[in-house]
């Protein structure tokens, strides 16, 4: 049986508001798997309803997203047969929208540990380690300044101190950085940046791993490098992405350009293109990339479309929990988005829905079987 984008919408719907009966949410399980669009399509009205904070706007978001798919079914409808269909479905759907604003959402079930007790700490590089979790306002040490608060370090003041820092963020956080020079990085979950307290002489150079994305201030007469472990980035002034995740090592450029250079190969970037550093041979290939994915991260949205293993080394860099994956089902591929500020019970029922898994939460991992 064939349904029409409007009964996909209303089954979708009955799923957010925790009024679907077995028969359909068997037939919702079917569609999705079946089909790359309706898969798409429930994601996004899940993420639309789960990106809103108090239940009141839950429920005035469900209630728009109800709202919308009865003003496109009445612009679609063509004939007496279909416009019969519709007047009988929007009935539903209305009674549907009094029901949502009538009664309580449903509670959401919070994973048993959604971010790891480790945070965010600086190393200053003589012994001494700062809980940046613990450390608001301003951090003073040996004559230099830290501004820290609102998941922002930013240096204030030195006495020209070469010494280094390095800022670590665990697994489940972000931290953003803002270096002596102005220029601003934006830390992923699991990373490392080692830099300077104040830049001096002819280039101004961090080290890192992980992923940050970088907005370099300009300085024609100081080159910005940022050093990886088997590359190395020049830049002037531009805005770009470094990642090192899973031994590859892939800069995508926003703007300005760049150089990525390893002891065999060299490569210069454009906006618009990434290049990668797969293994030791030094070898660099270069592709496009799109950018509202790529960087998506910084606002707390990571989209995937490859096999669960890869997706489980990602869940645990944003929640802090481990997912541990059966052979079974470690390589198959799915497409969606996982948005930080959501529990991981979100993700892991969308998936439950979409494959037709199991999971069993522990203290700290997930079993998917």
């Amino acid at each position: 049986m064939k349904h029409t984008p409007d009964e996909i919408d209303a089954l979708i719907i009955s799923f957010i508001d925790g009024d679907i009966s077995e028969k359909e949410h068997s037939v919702l399980q079917e569609l999705i798997a079946s089909d790359p669009s309706i898969n798409s399509r429930f994601n996004e009205l899940v993420h639309r309803f789960n990106n809103v904070a108090s239940r009141q706007e839950r429920e005035e978001a469900l209630a728009h997203i109800t709202a919308n798919s009865i003003i496109n079914r009445h612009k679609k409808a063509r004939r007496v047969q279909i416009a019969a269909w519709t007047a009988a479905a929007s009935l539903i759907i209305v009674l549907g929208i009094f029901l949502v604003l009538s009664k309580q959402a449903p509670e959401k079930v919070l994973a048993t540990k959604d971010v790891k007790a480790n945070g965010v700490t600086l190393d200053l590089g003589d012994g001494q380690t700062i809980d940046l979790d613990q450390e608001k306002s301003t951090i003073a040490h040996n004559g230099m300044a830290f501004h820290n608060s609102n998941q922002t370090l930013a240096y204030a003041s030195g006495n020209g101190s070469t010494a280094k820092a390095t800022i670590s963020v665990a697994p489940g956080r972000f931290y953003h950085l803002q270096l002596s020079d102005g220029t601003k990085l934006i830390i992923n979950s699991d990373s490392k940046v080692r830099f300077p307290i104040s830049f001096s002489g002819p280039s101004r150079e961090i080290w890192m791993e992980g992923e940050a994305y970088l907005d370099v201030a300009s300085n024609s007469a100081s080159p910005f490098i940022v050093h990886l472990a088997k590359s190395k980035i020049e830049v002037l002034g531009t805005r770009f992405n470094v990642s090192t995740y899973d031994t590859v090592e892939k800069v995508s450029l926003a703007s300005g350009k760049v150089k990525v250079r390893t002891g065999l190969d060299s490569v210069y970037l454009s906006p618009g293109f990434q290049s990668f550093v797969p293994s030791e041979d030094g070898k660099i290939s270069v592709e496009r990339f799109d950018e509202e994915t790529e960087f998506s991260w910084t606002q707390g949205i990571f989209h995937y479309d490859t096999d669960l293993g890869t997706i489980a080394a990602a869940v645990y860099r944003w929640y802090g929990i481990k997912m541990i994956v059966s052979d079974r089902v470690k390589k198959q591929r799915f497409y969606g988005i996982i948005d930080r500020n959501e529990p991981i019970d979100n993700f892991l029922n969308r998936l439950k829905l979409t494959a037709k898994i199991e999971y069993q939460k522990m203290q700290d991992s997930v079993i998917i079987k």
